[in-house]
């Protein structure tokens, strides 16, 4: 194996769980998460405060992903 630099992109985005009201609820950023993946196009994604609906709702927007995670309870939940 040749010496071969290897870069991949990554960002980290804490969305915020979903208990924000008015305009800054979830229904209200789910695009714009989505909007901002897709323009900078990263290799990888580390979401934080993120729940499984949530997760479900950005993966429905984005195309050429898949996700992977656990959550924080000693079960994975």
């Amino acid at each position: 194996m040749g010496n071969r630099d290897l870069e991949a992109k990554v960002m980290s985005f804490n969305i915020r769980g979903p208990y924000d009201k008015g305009l800054k609820a979830w229904e209200f950023r789910v695009q714009g998460v989505a909007t901002l993946v897709i323009d900078d196009q990263p290799d990888v994604v580390g979401f934080q405060e993120m729940w499984e609906f949530q997760k479900d709702d950005v993966l429905d927007l984005l195309s050429g992903y898949s996700s992977y995670g656990r959550g924080r309870e000693p079960d994975g939940s």
